[in-house]
Formats: C-alpha cells, sequence, structure tokens
C-alpha cells in the first residue's frame, strides 16, 4: 500500500484519527532472514515468537505457521497460544513466576517448560513424584556473567550451590528429568555479548551434564531489528545484522556439535528484533501553534502508543500532507510533534524539519514491538490496528479502536459491570 493521504484518510474515517498500519509481508522476510541466517551456520535451529511483544492473533498465528514455539510467560499467554490453536508441545512456558496450577496444566500438556527459581523445582518435582506413572520433562534457566553491568534477577546463579540443588533434586526423581537449559539478558544487543551467551551456555551444559547432551538450549532474545540510518546513528555501537548475530551465536554451536545426529535445538527467542517493523503507528495532526518562538503540532496519538518502554530514541517521521494545502515559511520551522495526553513528556518527535500542518498524517515506523501490547486507556483508548489490502486504502481491521465499554467493563458499580450502567460516566 502506497501512504498517500487519500488512502489514509479513508481508513482515519472508519479505524479513528490515529491506528496501526500491520504488514504481514515484513514479519515473514523478517522471519526467513533471520532463521535461514542461523540454519545456515548450525541447521538444528528453530525460532520462537515472544508472545509478549505482540499479542496481534494475525502474528501469533503466522508465526505458528511458519514453524516457530510460542514463548510464554504467563497463564494469560499459554491459554492465549492455545486458543490460537497452537500445539502444546510447541509451546515454551518462561517467566519468573508461575503458580502451581499453571505449571501442572502446562506439564500435563507437554509443553517445554524453563525453571526460574527453586519453588518453581519444588512443585515439580513434588508434583512427578505424586504422579510416577508419568514422565516430566523440564530445562532450567540460568544466570550468568555476559560482560555486563546489569546482575539479572531472572534464573539461577550459574555458579551457586542452590543450582546443583535442584539439578540433584530433580535428577533424584525418577520420573523427573532436565531436557535442556535457558538464558536471556535484556539490553545487551551486541553481537558480542551473544557470543558470550552461547559460549557460555554449551560450556555449562558441559559442565553440568557431562554424561549426556542435552535436547535443547535456548538463548533467548534481544535482537536488533532491521532499521534505517537515522536510527541506527542514534546508537552508542554498530547494529548488528542478522548474519552477524548468527556468527556470534550459531557458530559456537557449530564447533560444539558440528552436524553429530544428538546436537542439541538451538532455540532463538525472537521478539523486538522480528518484530519492530511489521507495524507503523499514524496519527493525524489535529493543531499547530506557536508558544515563545516555539513551533508545536499535537497529533491524535501519543508516545504511550509508539515507545511505552524506552524514549532514548527518536522515531524518525514521516509526514503525509494533505492535499492542496499551501506550505507557508512558518511551517518549515522545527516542529516538536506532541501528543494527545496532557503529559509534558509526550513529545513524540522534538524537532521534525519540515513542512507539517493541520490534517497531515504523520507514519512512525518500528511500532510492533511491545506497543499494542503496553497501550494503556490512559486519557484516549487503545488505537485500532489494520491490514493494508492494496493501494486504493481497501484494508482488514484486525483490532477495533477501544470503546468506552472496553475501558471500563473491568469495573464495577456495586455488583453491575460499569460498562452496563446506564450512566457510566457517573462513576
Amino acid at each position: 500500500m502506497t501512504l498517500n493521504w487519500t488512502a489514509l484518510d479513508r481508513i482515519a474515517r472508519h479505524a479513528g484519527e490515529s491506528f496501526y498500519l500491520y504488514w504481514p509481508e515484513a514479519y515473514r522476510q523478517n522471519h526467513s532472514a533471520l532463521l535461514k541466517a542461523f540454519r545456515q551456520i548450525y541447521p538444528n535451529t528453530r525460532l520462537a515468537h515472544s508472545y509478549k511483544t505482540n499479542y496481534l492473533p494475525s502474528v501469533c498465528r503466522l508465526a505458528d505457521e511458519l514453524g516457530s514455539y510460542a514463548e510464554v510467560v504467563s497463564e494469560l499467554e499459554y491459554s492465549m497460544a492455545l486458543r490460537f490453536d497452537v500445539n502444546p508441545r510447541r509451546i515454551i512456558f518462561n517467566g519468573p513466576v508461575k503458580p502451581k496450577v499453571d505449571l501442572v496444566r502446562a506439564l500435563d500438556e507437554g509443553s517445554l517448560v524453563n525453571i526460574d527459581n527453586a519453588r518453581e523445582a519444588r512443585m515439580i518435582t513434588e508434583y512427578a513424584r505424586g504422579n510416577a506413572g508419568r514422565q516430566i520433562s523440564v530445562g532450567i534457566r540460568l544466570n550468568f556473567d555476559i560482560g555486563t553491568n546489569l546482575v539479572s534477577r531472572f534464573g539461577f546463579d550459574a555458579e551457586s550451590d542452590q543450582l546443583k540443588t535442584v539439578i540433584r533434586d530433580i535428577e533424584e526423581t525418577p520420573n523427573c528429568h532436565i531436557r535442556g537449559l535457558h538464558c536471556h539478558f535484556s539490553g545487551a544487543r551486541q553481537s558480542e555479548f551473544f557470543q558470550c551467551r552461547a559460549t557460555q551456555i554449551i560450556d555449562l551444559a558441559d559442565r553440568l551434564f557431562p554424561n549426556c547432551t542435552l535436547d535443547y538450549l535456548d538463548i533467548g532474545g534481544g535482537f536488533c531489528g532491521v532499521m534505517e540510518p537515522d536510527m541506527r546513528s542514534q546508537f552508542t555501537y554498530d547494529i548488528p545484522t542478522f548474519r552477524e548475530y548468527a556468527e556470534a551465536t550459531a557458530g559456537p554451536f557449530a564447533k560444539r556439535y558440528g552436524s553429530r545426529p544428538d546436537a542439541p535445538l538451538l532455540i532463538v527467542e525472537s521478539g523486538m528484533g522480528l518484530l519492530s517493523d511489521v507495524q507503523e503507528f499514524v496519527c493525524r495532526i489535529q493543531a499547530v501553534k506557536m508558544i515563545r518562538g516555539r513551533r508545536f503540532a499535537f497529533c491524535a496519538g501519543s508516545i504511550y502508543d509508539t515507545q511505552p518502554l524506552s524514549r532514548s530514541i527518536v522515531l524518525p517521521a514521516t509526514v503525509v500532507h494533505a492535499p492542496e494545502r499551501d506550505c507557508d515559511a512558518s511551517q518549515m520551522t522545527a516542529t516538536a510533534i506532541g501528543g494527545h495526553t496532557c503529559m509534558e513528556i509526550d513529545v513524540m518527535h522534538p524537532g521534525y524539519e519540515g513542512s507539517i500542518d493541520e490534517h497531515d498524517f504523520v507514519v512512525f515506523p518500528h511500532a510492533g514491538a511491545y506497543t499494542t501490547v503496553l497501550t494503556p486507556p490512559f486519557i484516549h483508548p487503545g488505537p485500532a490496528i489494520v491490514e493494508p489490502i492494496d493501494d486504493r486504502g481497501s484494508y482488514r481491521l484486525v483490532r477495533r479502536r477501544q470503546t468506552l465499554d472496553d475501558v471500563l467493563a473491568p469495573y464495577l458499580l456495586g455488583d453491575t459491570p460499569a460498562s452496563q450502567t446506564e450512566a457510566p460516566l457517573a462513576i
């Protein structure tokens, strides 16, 4: 779809003045490129779609269609994967807090469960002893130093006595077995940190399980995706390509295991690197004004729609001009593009250089990761998600704009849901 004003205006009239554009082909291309890069070096590689990064059913089902595992971190996400018809044996259950009922459900259905702490290990061994006729297989999340200053709060300290005790307790439970190891570290996106992950988890597998080869080693995610020069230049390090990530991560696996028939599966939990550019955020400019020599534009969206986690990077902005409007000199002044909330921090671009005025649309890229899952009903309801079909502005609505009833549904007025009262605004 060509991002022309007429097509965007047609969508806005039906879906709302702000919306996400979802591009499934971008996900297909990213998935294919990342998996190919890894498999060229270590063929026994498989991707896992990080549900917490994007809940869009179209994305989750497409990931499953392409052969990815579903990587979930809660009962909500586990149930979501089942609702999307994912085979339970293709679900990876991670996360630091897994209630016993959720652990039992995942074990009963044959999902891959990675233990995060000693409490989970105790619940699992107790369950195994009470179900002697069943074979229970689990993985363990490890925490080790990859050369950053951050001490992660997840997983077992790889050098701790607690880890040795947990492994011993599981191995002494006759029908409970450890199938694999898992790790993930946030923020460390350079390729050298992924090489450190890979070499250390391989070394730990050899040291902790010297008499067997595990079924899988899961190195987590956190890859950077494809981005334009304006964004790349804002990072303090060179953004690795998928090939460079694969060389750093799959290279140590190929060196250690080669093409052995019992070589462990390398699992890559792809989140932001695959999803960031599968959605763009579009919002219409509502008002423009000058304040003490500075020009401000206000749009029908907010920074919470584009950057809910981190605002250290300025997203590029593309303005799609309304037809038949004049551009005077004042419109060429650097313009701060602000959102529609009443928060001073709601600045979506600090200084757009170019013509921008009322009725124009602004398009922000890289809105596919963590945006729609974290969109709050804060001041304004969450926007729609639209899948374009053709260049004429035809589209498919894959998530409608939130309504007042959606926002009020969880609240109660006495014993009555607020969304069903005659006057919900009387709250």
